[in-house]
């Protein structure tokens, strides 16, 4: 039972994440024009809607608490590369555009998840 309760943490979070942006990224179901807008609000959706998302488990009182923090911190980082990257790769011209965008994803990522690292505990 304590593994259960371990599991539900930040990481299925970014799981469930991945393999729902996975599945809207290869599912060929948009035009191209839609995709390719959706690819590049990912660099705002990502740190912005779901790395808070993924903090809300330390909430629910049957979440372990000890080490959540750390847990989210990498969580948050590892997933949302991921995520970032394959929401990425669904545009259509893979140019530099798409390079400037995962970097500046990411640095939001950071910043989002520094900040909520700092406000959690409180």
């Amino acid at each position: 039972m304590f593994y259960l309760r371990l599991l539900l943490g930040p990481e299925i979070l970014w799981l469930l994440f991945f393999q729902t942006v996975r599945h809207y990224a290869h599912s060929g179901v948009w035009d191209t024009a839609t995709c390719d807008k959706w690819s590049i609000r990912m660099t705002y959706i990502v740190p912005f809607v779901l790395v808070p998302l993924s903090s809300l488990p330390i909430f629910l009182p049957f979440v372990v608490k000890p080490w959540f923090i750390a847990r989210f911190f990498i969580a948050s980082l590892v997933g949302g590369h991921y995520v970032l990257q394959k929401g990425l790769q669904a545009h259509s011209v893979q140019g530099p555009g798409i390079g400037t965008a995962y970097m500046l994803g990411i640095m939001l990522i950071l910043m989002v998840v520094s900040l909520l690292t700092v406000v959690l505990p409180v």
